[in-house]
C-alpha cells in the first residue's frame, strides 16, 4: 500500500512535466535583489527573503509578515525525505535557524502538508542524522545504515540511500 501511494507521487510528477513541456519558456528576470525584497500591497505586505544557499545555491522563501505564514519551497520538506545532492547541509541549518527567530506560525513546505514550527525542527534534526550517519559511513564504508524508525513512514524514502551517501563526501 506505501508503495502504491508513492508511486503515485511519482506518476503524478512525471505526467505534470510531460504535459508542460510544450508551454515551458524561459523567462530572465526583470528585477533582482540580494537578500530580500519587499512588496507592498493593498491588504497585505509579501516579502522574498535569501538567507544564502542551503538547498540550493537559489534558495529563497516568501513571507507574509502580518499573517506569519512562510512559503518556503524545498527548504521544508515535511514527512518526506529531501533530496540533499545539492545541497549545503551545515548552512541549510543555519538558513532554517534563521527563518525560525522570524516567529512564523505556519510554514507552507515545497513537499508536504502545511506545517507548524516544529516542522523546522523535524528538518533540522533529519539534516542533523544524515550528517551523523553519514560520518559514520566514511568511517566504516561497509556499514549498512538503516532507516531509523522516526523517518520510516516519511515518502519518497528512497532518496535515504543517496542522502547518506552523500553526506559521507562531506
Amino acid at each position: 500500500a506505501w508503495q502504491a501511494e508513492e508511486d503515485l507521487l511519482w506518476k503524478g510528477y512525471y505526467n505534470g512535466m510531460a504535459r508542460s513541456i510544450p508551454h515551458l519558456k524561459t523567462t530572465p528576470p526583470d528585477h533582482l535583489f540580494s537578500d530580500s525584497l519587499t512588496i507592498k500591497g493593498t491588504f497585505t505586505d509579501v516579502q522574498l527573503i535569501s538567507f544564502g544557499d542551503g538547498h540550493t545555491p537559489s534558495d529563497l522563501f516568501l513571507y507574509l509578515p502580518k499573517e506569519k505564514i512562510a512559503f518556503m519551497g524545498d527548504l521544508l520538506f515535511i514527512d518526506m525525505h529531501p533530496w540533499l545532492g545539492f545541497s549545503k547541509p551545515l548552512n541549510w541549518i543555519s538558513y532554517l535557524n534563521k527563518v525560525q527567530a522570524l516567529g512564523i506560525n505556519t510554514y507552507i513546505p515545497g513537499h508536504g502538508p502545511a506545517g507548524t514550527p516544529d516542522s523546522i525542527n523535524t528538518m533540522i534534526s533529519y539534516i542533523e542524522k544524515l550528517l551523523q550517519l553519514g560520518q559514520q559511513k566514511k568511517e566504516n564504508t561497509e556499514l549498512e545504515i538503516a532507516l531509523p524508525d522516526e523517518y520510516k513512514h516519511w515518502h519518497l524514502r528512497n532518496f535515504f540511500k543517496y542522502n547518506v551517501s552523500f553526506a559521507s563526501k562531506l
